[in-house]
């Protein structure tokens, strides 16, 4: 035809032809051919009308799924990643054609612009073509300002920015959301992934975070404690009073949580941010307790008018080392229970296992700073068994030689420090370097080095001599 001065005559007819070869053959499921010849249509139509757009999108999607349901007999990793990598064009080039069905319908079809767009972005997203997604939805939002769906598309733009790391572009579509539409679902549901965002940006911005996620569950009649969101926004409160350091508030907030949600799949993860909470808090009591700290109060205090009264004083330690016992207690249960569960159902993600390692020493740790020496080596010693290769079993072993010492116990603090050795040389130097905030294994052969060469376990030392808080 091409070939012909008079193509024009037959244009028409070919054209009916083919939509009607393209309709035949997905009928049979011929769909690699139903797309050429959909292809040679849009040859002879080089701007074609919405509904053929709408049969693409249809037989490109249709033909995606048709290719990915090959991977399932496919067993070579070269050809899976082939297919893989067929079933996202495909789906990039579906979400295309629906992005211009979409526009075809701006003026004629103001239901099925949104539908198609939305089809669209749902299809960028299945195929990882963020970029296209994004420029869909900012086109949308553009175009139509009061259209119902724009809130839900503001919602996903600004999650689409977010998970790319464009925090700024992110908060700034959650917030546009919340000031052009607060009466919108979309709007209240924007306030946690809005406070995810400026915690992504760092220390500096927790203080907006807490704000947003405080809106959330204050006066907030459009989110119930029913919905996820309000759910969501308790995690990530009570988890950013934990990384500030505010241990009672996160306290508060994870109990609540737990009281509120007790079939919640993130159980694991709430308890032991409790149990380390109470532990970490102990540790600040302990050192606002310590011979250091008193002094210095005490002489402040002195400079004043009136010498401080030396009961009242000791009142408050008494009563600061009874709340640090307390609290230890409590973290070493909780720690128990974050086990307990784990044995009910072991742990999948990366963060669940850390936390479950990390529930196994600091259990024993807390037993250690009651001053409990005996049942804190028996912890240390299971946590060991479960964890030979990881450098925490190291740092277990140390306090196991210093737990040892504590009651007087010289010749067994002797020969954990040759198992801690004996340990240490079959780790290999890849772990420390895998391991968060692990010293380099030179660390540790120095300092088991430097503790049999010290004299330490000297039989003339007498029981107790180094305690829980050194």
């Amino acid at each position: 035809m091409g070939t012909k001065r008079n193509r024009e005559a037959y244009n028409t007819e070919a054209v009916a032809g083919l939509k009607e070869a393209s309709s035949a053959l997905a009928t049979k499921g011929n769909l690699e051919e139903a797309i050429e010849a959909l292809e040679d249509e849009q040859t002879l139509v080089p701007e074609p009308q919405p509904e053929f757009f709408a049969r693409l999108a249809s037989i490109l999607e249709r033909r995606a799924e048709q290719v990915e349901q090959t991977l399932a007999s496919s067993t070579i990793e070269p050809q899976r990643s082939k297919i893989g990598e067929q079933v996202r064009k495909l789906r990039t080039q579906a979400g295309d054609s629906y992005i211009a069905l979409s526009r075809g319908l701006t003026l004629a079809d103001d239901r099925g612009q949104g539908e198609a767009m939305w089809k669209g972005v749902e299809l960028y997203d299945r195929a990882g073509a963020t970029q296209q997604s994004i420029d869909a939805m900012e086109f949308f939002v553009a175009e139509r300002p009061d259209d119902g769906q724009t809130p839900d598309v503001l919602l996903r733009l600004g999650r689409a920015y977010q998970s790319i790391g464009q925090f700024d572009k992110a908060i700034k579509k959650f917030q546009q959301n919340q000031f052009r539409y607060p009466q919108s679902l979309a709007a209240s549901r924007s306030g946690v992934p809005l406070a995810q965002a400026y915690i992504a940006k760092g220390p500096a911005a927790y203080p907006m975070a807490e704000k947003v996620l405080s809106t959330v569950l204050e006066n907030n009649p459009i989110l119930t404690p029913e919905s996820e969101e309000f759910r969501q926004a308790l995690f990530e409160l009570a988890q950013l009073y934990y990384r500030t350091g505010r241990y009672e508030d996160a306290i508060s907030r994870l109990e609540e949580t737990t009281q509120r949600y007790p079939n919640d799949p993130r159980m694991g993860q709430l308890v032991y941010l409790m149990a380390d909470s109470y532990r970490k808090s102990a540790g600040l009591l302990a050192r606002a307790n310590s011979p250091t700290a008193a002094t210095a109060a005490q002489s402040s205090a002195t400079a004043g008018a009136a010498a401080p009264n030396a009961m009242a004083i000791a009142a408050a330690k008494a009563e600061a080392a009874a709340a640090r016992r307390e609290r230890l207690a409590k973290a070493e249960a909780m720690f128990d229970r974050v086990i307990e569960l784990a044995h009910t159902t072991p742990p999948v993600g990366d963060l669940d296992k850390l936390y479950l390692k990390l529930s196994h020493f600091y259990r024993a740790d807390c037993l250690y700073d009651l001053g409990r020496f005996e049942d804190a080596i028996k912890l240390y010693d299971a946590a060991t068994l479960r964890y030979q290769e990881d450098p925490s079993a190291v740092a277990a072993y140390m306090q196991i030689v210093s737990a040892y010492c504590a009651l007087g116990r010289f010749d067994d603090a002797r020969t954990a420090n040759e198992r801690a050795k004996w340990l240490l040389r079959k780790m290999p130097e890849a772990v420390f370097a895998d391991a968060r905030n692990s010293m380099p294994k030179k660390y540790w052969e120095d300092w088991l080095r430097c503790t049999s060469e010290s004299g330490m376990y000297a039989k003339d030392l007498k029981p107790g001599a180094i305690t829980a808080e050194q």
